[in-house]
């Protein structure tokens, strides 16, 4: 499992970008172990493929 990179988007700060080099079983994992997620601060996520179209 590798974390590639993270991103906290803003304007509004009310999302982030984790980009992973994992299975997807691997990072639902994490989700479901991940401390903001078991208390509540993260109420919605999304995994989604990451297509690369250049390099």
């Amino acid at each position: 499992m590798h974390l590639v990179l993270e991103y906290v988007l803003a304007d509004p700060y009310d999302r982030a970008l984790l980009v992973w080099t994992a299975p997807r079983e691997v990072v639902e994992r994490f989700v479901a172990e991940d401390p903001c997620v078991t208390q509540g601060l993260v109420t919605a996520w999304t995994i989604r493929p990451w297509t690369v179209v250049v390099g």
